[in-house]
């Protein structure tokens, strides 16, 4: 699809749009309550696949067109090792920014609970969840019922707020494409 696109549209503009479609469904999947279920992610999921799939060939394409072809073997190694490096260093920033967004706002949750100091304490620490059997001894039912709604809403929360921060990626990606893409008209107009 990227391919036919191509041939028709300015590279230019069908990567801009590609991050446009990604920015949007990541937007929208950040704002969704939970209570639209996974029918309601659809949409948003349909949008972010929509700009990805063809954004990643499109980039490709744009990579490769910058380079002569006797180095393109080089470039397309080049590409896929920052798509890929970059891929786990995005991995574990998202995993430690929902992390600590996921302390926040279960430690805000926690103190809004009836349950004793010592056990509040204990739940807020790392690895509260895989205890959380283990602690309910100590609880009664309705207790029980609101450390597991907390733990809820603060896993839903720290993932909202880090896809909202997802959203900056592709607007990155799409002004680097604005200004690369101007630099390289400008060079072959010398």
């Amino acid at each position: 699809m990227a391919g036919r696109l191509s041939s028709r549209f300015q590279l230019k503009d069908l990567l801009i749009t590609s991050c446009a479609s990604m920015v949007l469904g990541l937007a929208i999947l950040s704002f969704l309550p939970a209570s639209y279920g996974y029918l309601g992610m659809v949409f948003p999921f349909l949008l972010v696949a929509g700009g990805a799939g063809p954004g990643f060939t499109l980039l490709n394409t744009a990579g490769l067109a910058a380079v002569p072809s006797e180095r393109s073997g080089q470039a397309a190694g080049i590409i896929y090792m920052f798509r890929f490096g970059g891929g786990a260093i995005g991995i574990a920033v998202a995993s430690a920014l929902h992390g600590a967004f996921f302390q926040s706002q279960l430690m805000a949750r926690l103190s809004e609970t009836p349950v004793p100091g010592a056990l509040q304490k204990l739940l807020e620490q790392p690895g509260a969840v895989d205890r959380l059997r283990q602690l309910e001894s100590g609880l009664m039912a309705s207790q029980i019922e609101q450390v597991r709604l907390a733990f809820h809403q603060s896993f839903a929360a720290a993932f909202a707020e880090t896809l909202r921060l997802n959203v900056m990626l592709p607007i990155v990606i799409a002004v680097l494409v604005i200004a690369l893409m101007n630099d390289k008209v400008k060079m072959l107009k010398r």
